[in-house]
């Protein structure tokens, strides 16, 4: 069955874009509560990662496996895309995130390209971005760590065609992406199946309702991952109010999909 993981940013309800944000619920106070809502993994947001003291990182991995809990994704802020300096900044940023999640115990780090759009982007600012990038995915491997850039606006992944020249051009095995499906509401399949060679991970949203009510059909999406072999996660984000009883309700819808294709008809 495929696995369940929830965003920790649904738990930062203000502030969240600020440098560094005020964090308003630790990680290992937070943690604890997931296996109660219906997930089994966790997707980090990368300022409550970086709030927590290096020396308290391996405790942190262990309250984790001891919830049973996976980390599919820590995910953090870049901007490969500004100019030089700030390029390099996120590319020494990225080298940070993925030593602290390689301490966490996690498998993958979450790529935001910048704030350009592919239109927008300079072409000196895209082979810097690409550069970075591909040394960041060497490095990644090294660690076991695998670089998924997330499929969305203001950034080079802003379309399909966008994502595929991306990934392409980065060429490394460990570098692909975070399906969002919401960006290609009602219908996410046929972009879906054009990038699925390069799906990692998934952001399940569906705005703006929830994952039962919203305009996407979630059941036929689950269906055909299942039905296609998917082998990463399914990650519940959540950016409204009452986190624990919505992002709850979420995982049930999710678990009630997978679940129906169990059933006879099940996954047709």
């Amino acid at each position: 069955m495929i696995p369940l993981s929830v965003c920790t940013i649904a738990w930062q309800r203000k502030d969240r874009y600020a440098s560094p944000p005020p964090i308003e619920i630790p990680l290992p106070d937070l943690v604890p509560r997931l296996p109660g809502l219906g997930f089994t993994g966790v997707e980090i947001w990368e300022p409550h990662l970086a709030a927590l003291p290096a020396t308290d990182v391996p405790a942190l991995r262990q309250r984790l496996a001891d919830l049973g809990l996976a980390v599919p994704m820590v995910s953090g802020y870049y901007d490969f895309t500004g100019d030089a300096e700030r390029c390099a900044a996120s590319e020494r940023h990225a080298e940070a995130v993925l030593t602290r999640t390689a301490a966490v115990g996690g498998s993958a780090i979450r790529i935001f390209t910048g704030k350009q759009r592919t239109s927008t982007c300079t072409p000196e600012g895209r082979v810097r971005a690409v550069a970075a990038l591909r040394r960041l995915a060497d490095r990644g491997a090294d660690l076991g760590i695998r670089l998924a850039a997330e499929v969305h606006d203001w950034n080079l992944t802003d379309s399909v065609d966008n994502c595929l020249s991306l990934v392409d051009e980065i060429g490394r095995p460990s570098f692909g992406l975070i399906f969002h499906p919401s960006m290609f509401s009602p219908d996410p399949l046929p972009a879906m199946e054009r990038l699925w060679p390069w799906i990692f991970h998934i952001h399940a949203t569906n705005p703006p309702g929830g994952i039962a009510d919203g305009p996407i059909d979630w059941r036929r999406l689950v269906a055909a991952l299942a039905g296609r072999g998917y082998a990463g996660w399914l990650s519940v984000e959540w950016f409204a109010e009452h986190p624990d009883t919505a992002t709850a309700r979420e995982a049930a819808a999710l678990g009630a999909a997978l679940a129906a294709l169990a059933r006879p008809g099940g996954g047709a």
